[in-house]
């Protein structure tokens, strides 16, 4: 075992050049693909961000995909599929509206991408009942007239879903389709 040892490090002398080896270690790259700077987001909304990732050294099982908006991790350290795609569905709060993906590879080398986006604080829908008002008499033997308006900031008025409920027999079943001008009316 002496005379094999004696022999590298005669070999190791007798090459006479010193050579460093060196590994380069690419950095991996990171894309969000789903939204762009300035992209009108609402608060309180769940979202799904979406991205891709990458290494020339690496094979995407290799990696991990953190997710953040603002100073909170959304989505933690996991591996992205097969193609490097990665998603991330959470919500938003007004003060985060910087998402960030960052990837990783086993070297711990990082690529990250960011888009900052116009968040816009998501209120209620409102709603008002036309017909029947309240100091009404009415029968039961005669058709009554259910009319009402319905409007959102962020959905268009025929996105919305109505329903009507009584207190005596819960939901009622009447048409509640909503026109463009946000008025829902059946009998």
């Amino acid at each position: 075992m002496i005379l094999q040892n004696s022999f590298l490090l005669v070999f190791l002398i007798s090459c006479g050049d010193e050579k460093a080896i060196t590994i380069n270690n690419s950095t991996p790259e990171a894309i969000i693909t789903s939204h762009n700077d300035n992209d009108v987001v609402y608060t309180d909304q769940l979202i799904e961000f979406r991205g891709t990732v990458s290494d020339a050294n690496n094979d995407p099982g290799e990696l991990e995909v953190q997710w953040t908006v603002g100073d909170r991790v959304a989505c933690p350290f996991v591996p992205p599929d097969a193609d490097g795609q990665t998603t991330c569905a959470t919500t938003l709060e007004v003060g985060e509206d910087t998402i960030t993906i960052q990837v990783r590879d086993p070297n711990n080398a990082t690529g990250t991408d960011t888009v900052t986006l116009d968040l816009q604080e998501s209120l209620p829908p409102s709603s008002s009942i036309n017909s029947p008002i309240g100091s009404g008499i009415y029968y039961s033997d005669v058709l009554i007239t259910f009319e009402g308006n319905v409007g959102d900031a962020e959905d268009a008025n025929e996105d919305l879903i109505v329903t009507w409920e009584s207190s005596l027999d819960g939901t009622l079943e009447i048409d509640t389709t909503v026109d463009s001008f946000g008025t829902v009316s059946d009998v």
